[in-house]
């Protein structure tokens, strides 16, 4: 579920190309962070879930509107 968020398009203006690719490595830590605290400190599982979902919408949120971006270019 982690790796979900390095999406890997090509848009074609390079700066907003940029912007994605960094944003999903962002995400990626952010969401690994998330995963190792929920191993190493034994959150419920319910927080667990409520939380991932939020944090891979807030992400999908994000690249979409950067796409929406590229098509107003």
């Amino acid at each position: 579920m982690t790796l979900g968020c390095l999406l890997s398009l090509s848009l074609k203006d390079s700066r907003l190309n940029i912007n994605v690719k960094a944003w999903s490595g962002v995400a990626f830590v952010v969401l690994t962070i998330v995963n190792l605290c929920y191993v190493g400190f034994g959150v419920s599982m319910p927080y667990y879930v409520i939380v991932i979902a939020l944090l891979l919408v807030i992400h999908l949120w994000v690249v979409y509107k950067l796409v929406l971006e590229q098509k107003k270019i």
